[in-house]
């Protein structure tokens, strides 16, 4: 069996050929090394503006592949243990520029020309065309400059984490790959590509590598959002949720309204991510409400930031969820409706997903009765 990449075909070889490949190169960088000066001036205040930069002359360390993205690292490590490390034709490790080439857009190109030194890598995470692929390099400042520019015009979301500048599109292949996300993470003279079709999120990870590489430019601590857990993120929900209809004979307002925020947390810590685009809680009822039954809420967010409910009034079953990618979600019969006004909470309905619009920046919702 054959993983499929976009140079794959070109570079396929055996376990041991990709293992020398790495060993031999780990130690360098590909690409240009122009011998312009760093500048100090910085880029523009929403990239960075904060972060130290590296002394006249000094270089970024570019980390190596095996420690330049630790969440893609570990997973390929138990994909090989589980599928056979013998069985995986398609490089990994030090790569070249194909994918990125093949999906460069004019802004792209011009800061390949700034490059100063650079290194691309590869990943195998999991069958049937999945890639996974990171373009780590050094500009100068005034192409970083130009780029975040660019990257602004064009059809990307804007985010910020700690002293980085992401800038995050998808773009539909039309060919067996599907949807293909790419991001640009724009640190000091830094720039971080990601390009990739998986479930995953791992531009946070690439971020922490390369300030771990590089302390100067980490002055400033920002909690990464691998380290956000999910309770304060729920709490912060139930304050804008209406509170459980409770009991007669139970006095004064419930707390946490009603919702049984530490049992949702300790329920989400395999669905909620502050690194997706899109991810759940449910978030059930710390008691029977005032009719005498369970009741629960679908909660959903945008990264650590609460976007809204699955529907308007809580369900009587709890949901069954599933990820169909970092930005679509599918909920089952349980009570999740596709319009506001929704059925009944005793309801059966269809299967609903939910997808993070990236170009639209809002959250779309599908009832399958309503697809081709």
């Amino acid at each position: 069996m054959i993983l499929t990449r976009a140079h794959a075909a070109r570079r396929a070889a055996s376990l041991l050929g990709a293992l020398l490949t790495m060993t031999l190169l780990l130690s360098g960088c590909h690409g240009s090394d122009a011998s312009e000066p760093h500048s100090d001036t910085h880029p523009s205040d929403r990239n960075g503006a904060h972060a130290k930069r590296p002394a006249r002359g000094e270089r970024m360390v570019l980390p190596a592949c095996d420690r330049a993205n630790p969440s893609a690292e570990a997973e390929q490590a138990a994909f090989l243990a589980s599928f056979g490390a013998d069985r995986v034709t398609a490089s990994y490790g030090e790569s070249d520029r194909a994918l990125l080439d093949e999906f460069s857009d004019e802004a792209t190109r011009q800061a390949l020309a700034a490059v100063r030194q650079e290194r691309s890598c590869n990943w195998v995470v999991y069958l049937d065309s999945v890639y996974l692929y990171q373009f780590t390099a050094e500009l100068t400042a005034a192409a970083i400059a130009q780029l975040a520019a660019d990257l602004r015009a064009a059809e990307f979301t804007e985010s910020n984490r700690g002293p980085a500048t992401s800038f995050t599109r998808s773009v539909a292949t039309g060919d067996m790959r599907g949807t293909i996300a790419i991001s640009h993470t724009l640190v000091g003279n830094a720039w971080i590509v990601l390009i990739e079709n998986t479930v995953a999120a791992y531009e946070q990870s690439a971020l922490d590598a390369f300030l771990g590489a590089n302390p100067r430019l980490a002055d400033e601590f920002s909690m990464s959002c691998v380290d956000r857990g999910a309770e304060a993120a729920i709490a912060a929900a139930v304050t804008e949720i209406s509170p459980v209809e409770q009991a007669a004979e139970l006095a004064g307002p419930p707390a946490n309204g009603g919702w049984d925020v530490a049992g949702a947390a300790a329920r989400a810590e395999s669905t909620f991510d502050a690194c997706l685009p899109l991810s759940w809680a449910v978030l059930p009822a710390a008691a029977p409400g005032a009719d005498g039954a369970s009741t629960a809420h679908l909660l959903l967010f945008h990264f650590e930031d609460f976007i809204g409910t699955a529907t308007p009034a809580p369900t009587a079953d709890e949901p069954l969820v599933s990820r169909l990618s970092k930005h679509s979600i599918t909920a089952r019969a349980g009570g999740v409706s596709a319009t506001p006004g929704g059925a009944s909470p005793d309801a059966s309905l269809p299967p609903t997903t939910f997808t993070w619009d990236t170009q639209a920046r809002e959250l779309t919702r599908e009832a399958a009765s309503t697809r081709d």
